[in-house]
């Protein structure tokens, strides 16, 4: 359910952005909405885990670290 939640999350946003750019660029415009819809997209799924980790302040642990395992 949560991958269907942010695939069509994703594509709304797609939407608004080429909407926007085609409303002050026309096509040229909307082109360039859907390029930085492209772009927005892949940073968010190629980051996301890294930017969860740094919100909640989270971070690497090592064995030494009293982290338990199991």
């Amino acid at each position: 359910m949560r991958i269907i939640r942010t695939t069509f999350l994703l594509g709304i946003l797609t939407l608004f952005l080429m909407l926007v750019g085609q409303y002050f660029g026309g096509r040229n415009g909307m082109t360039l909405g859907l390029g930085i819809a492209i772009c927005t997209n892949a940073f968010a799924y190629f980051f996301s885990d890294k930017i969860a980790l740094l919100s909640r302040g989270g971070g690497e642990t090592l064995c030494g670290d009293g982290a338990s395992r199991g």
